[in-house]
């Protein structure tokens, strides 16, 4: 798909007798396909091409005259998440998004959206401003999602106190792993925008990149909120294994108690197990003898582990 900005409205200007102007700024959202099919005609060069086709890493490039993002972006559906991976070629009047399902990309829709409750900003609509839209996109509700996250964490630390038998380490790897992956995310996508700040090929007025620094700001306290909450789990998690310990050294004594209480019993089975004639069997009383000596010696022996607390 291939639009042209005229006038703060985005026309369609695509199709089999599309001719490019270089003086008319073009966004264009393609899929491989598409892109091979136009890089000639919008004179990209096939080394970048093929850098876009084989890349799939986060990064930002910047060569002569344009520049070159590569986004991996954490997508959350019905049946999973996964990363879509985008790429953008952004040179002079030319703005191109490529990923596998151009169709997907709802940034058209959100734009109209946004012109429509910013009058003024219409006959402002650039494609450094449609660039700068696209990654206020990325980021713009994170921090809901943020918040969401700290409330489950919060809802396990309130669980591990008050459940003693549940297992935890399952739930506290998976969030885990998930604060990782964004914190990766976060950390690469401020890198991002920290290089088109820079600006070093021009392409942005000083009121766009006024609105990246925005972007860039939000990014920073969005990774800094994200290393809060890792730090969260990690004490939450220290927490779940302290209490794991002494659950575990409450069941040790409790089995060290009960062995030494049974100790004098096994002693008495042992003496008296052997193959010789002792002199108390000849004893009327001799066997109620045996029986009071080893209760008394174990309730001795509860007593003094009661007394010092022992259990």
């Amino acid at each position: 798909m291939i639009y042209y900005v005229d006038k703060g409205k985005l026309l369609e200007g695509g199709g089999s007798k599309f001719h490019f102007n270089q003086e008319e700024p073009y966004l264009c959202l393609f899929n491989e396909e598409e892109l091979l099919h136009y890089s000639k005609i919008f004179h990209i060069s096939n080394g970048i091409v093929k850098d876009i086709l084989e890349g799939h890493s986060f990064k930002f490039e910047s060569y002569e005259g344009f520049d070159l993002i590569s986004l991996n972006i954490p997508t959350v559906t019905d049946t999973g998440s996964f990363l879509n991976h985008i790429t953008i070629y952004f040179r002079k009047n030319l703005l191109i998004f490529v990923c596998a399902n151009p169709e997907e990309l709802t940034i058209l829709e959100r734009i109209e959206s946004d012109l429509e409750n910013e009058e003024s900003e219409k006959d402002n609509l650039s494609l450094g401003r449609i660039l700068e839209l696209f990654f206020d996109y990325l980021t713009k509700t994170d921090s809901v999602k943020l918040d969401h996250l700290e409330e489950k964490i919060s809802s396990l630390e309130e669980s591990i106190m008050t459940s003693r038998n549940k297992n935890y380490i399952t739930e506290i790897v998976h969030l885990r792993k998930k604060l990782m992956g964004y914190k990766r995310y976060y950390d690469r996508l401020l890198s991002v925008t920290e290089a088109i700040v820079e600006n070093v090929n021009g392409l942005l007025s000083k009121k766009e990149m006024r609105y990246f620094q925005i972007i860039t700001d939000r990014n920073r306290r969005l990774l800094e909120s994200l290393r809060f909450l890792q730090d969260y789990l990690s004490q939450i998690r220290e927490a779940y294994q302290t209490q794991v310990d002494i659950n575990l050294n409450s069941i040790m004594k409790l089995s060290t108690v009960i062995t030494t209480i049974f100790l004098p019993l096994t002693l008495v089975a042992g003496w008296y197990g052997m193959n010789f004639d002792m002199p108390e069997y000849h004893l009327s009383f001799g066997y109620p003898m045996v029986i009071v000596g080893s209760l008394v010696l174990s309730l001795l022996i509860i007593i003094y582990f009661k007394k010092h607390k022992w259990f």
